[in-house]
């Protein structure tokens, strides 16, 4: 049973690592494709669907607006927002290519954590054939016999 739970937490782990690595790639990618900067806003009512928000713009100064916020925002709750040279909140562009590169990136990142779990269990299993065969081998001629 422990074997199970250290493979368990190690695929989890994995698991968490690819999809970190995958939003961080993503984020990065968005704003070299779209010439956005990302910054934070700070919601000024419960979500979702559009509300009031203040952030600030690439100058500085600070902005107000109305932005689309995800089920579970709460009024000084924290958003991540894309704004033009303006301050004004865009949609990123080129999101299908960030989107890849992110998915890319996790897969590496989760395919380099399989790798070794995945040789860890062939190798045992391996070892079980082996020893297996030992055992058969000391058994097999008085199976025979009998």
């Amino acid at each position: 049973m422990g074997n199970r739970v250290v493979v368990v937490v190690a695929a989890l782990v994995v698991a968490l690592g690819a999809l970190s690595t995958g939003g961080v790639v993503r984020n990065q990618a968005v704003a070299e494709a779209s010439g956005a900067t990302h910054t934070v806003a700070t919601a000024l009512a419960d979500g979702p669907g559009p509300l009031p928000a203040f952030w600030t713009a690439p100058d500085g100064g600070l902005r107000r607006g109305q932005i689309d916020a995800p089920a579970g925002t709460r009024l000084g709750g924290t958003l991540d927002l894309w704004v033009d040279g303006t301050g004004e909140p865009v949609a990123p562009r080129g999101q299908a290519a960030a989107a890849n590169a992110g998915l890319v990136a996790g897969l590496l990142v989760l395919a380099a954590g399989w790798l070794p779990l995945g040789a860890g269990v062939l190798l045992r299993r391996a070892r079980r054939r082996r020893a297996l065969d030992r055992e058969w081998a000391a058994v097999a001629p008085v199976w025979r016999l009998s």
